[in-house]
């Protein structure tokens, strides 16, 4: 039901809120997987370390070099991945409802008229797209190993310096775009937003992920020393880092019983509602959205007061990372 206002994810969601709340910790997107013979990839920042070490480890089709090799090659050079998932794809009540991170990994660049009758395998075959399904292949392995990683990993393998890097340029993003609304304003009295708050609150953030990756080090060193063998202690200190990594996501979710956009709850990850269904290379839509809904309707004062909000979770979100034992 996709086409019917993302009607399937957003009702199998609900169904499922609480199971995926409590142990959901990754989305993947796998519609149109191949289209052409661009390596397309959008992920939340979380995940971008689980994908490169994926890609890293797929090789091309008729050479050594790996699909890591590809995508840099096929973005001028750079690894950087974007997390602008605009499309009206199943990742979105995912994302903005249950703030769960989220990716899609595809081939790209041929049109292919997607939802309509010309939509089958014939003609899939008829325009050669894939004819030797290398393309395919090549997916299916890399989406494999990264399934794989996500599995079975004994700690989620989130990258929080990813999100710690993300995150400062969406911040920095989000204050050129505040400065291009505010100097579209007729008006001798122009508002002056702060943005103390939230820088004060990507530092804890950042600290509270060194934290994570501090115990990652020193968990593998331990197990590499001792062949393996976990004691319990340790293995309860890992299965706590686990639940809360998975509980950290939750604490973005907006928890106003009336929300302006019912089923769009993620004030950190998400789309505001102006945000074109295209990435158009402007701005970091998929950031913010509540404080870019507030600076579209010019409405100031709960600009600010969004900015302090969004802070104020990121700071009690670090806070928990710090003291994951209590």
């Amino acid at each position: 039901a996709t086409e019917n206002n993302l009607s399937g994810s957003s009702e199998w969601i609900e169904n499922k809120r609480e199971a995926l709340k409590n142990e959901g910790y990754a989305y993947i997107d796998m519609s149109d997987l191949v289209s052409g013979d661009k390596l397309s990839i959008k992920s939340h920042p979380l995940l971008k370390s689980v994908i490169k070490d994926a890609l890293r480890s797929v090789k091309q089709a008729g050479n050594d070099k790996s699909l890591y090799d590809l995508y840099k090659d096929q973005h001028h050079g750079s690894d950087d991945i974007t997390n602008n998932m605009l499309e009206e794809k199943n990742y979105l009540p995912f994302i903005n409802a249950i703030n769960m991170p989220s990716m899609e990994v595809k081939f790209t660049g041929t049109k292919y008229p997607k939802g309509t009758c010309l939509d089958t395998f014939e003609f899939f075959e008829n325009t050669k797209i894939d004819s030797d399904m290398t393309k395919h292949k090549q997916i299916v392995e890399l989406l494999g190993l990264i399934v794989l990683n996500l599995a079975e990993a004994p700690l989620i393998p989130y990258s929080f310096p990813e999100l710690s890097t993300s995150l400062d340029r969406f911040t920095k993003d989000l204050e050129k775009y505040t400065r291009h609304i505010i100097d579209s304003l007729e008006s001798n009295k122009l508002p002056n937003i702060k943005f103390d708050s939230l820088h004060r609150a990507l530092e804890m953030l950042r600290s509270a992920g060194l934290t994570y990756e501090e115990f990652v080090n020193s968990w593998r060193q331990y197990i590499a020393e001792t062949e393996d063998l976990e004691p319990t202690l340790l293995s309860m200190k890992r299965w706590k880092w686990n639940d809360d990594l998975v509980s950290f996501n939750q604490r973005f979710l907006f928890k106003d019983s009336s929300p302006t956009r019912p089923g769009f709850l993620n004030m950190l990850i998400g789309l505001p509602f102006m945000a074109p269904n295209v990435e158009d290379d402007e701005w970091q839509w998929n950031s913010f959205p509540t404080i870019r809904d507030s600076l579209y309707t010019r409405d100031f004062g709960k600009v600010q007061s969004d900015i302090n909000q969004v802070a104020t979770l990121i700071s009690m979100a670090a806070q928990r990372l710090f003291d994951p034992y209590g």
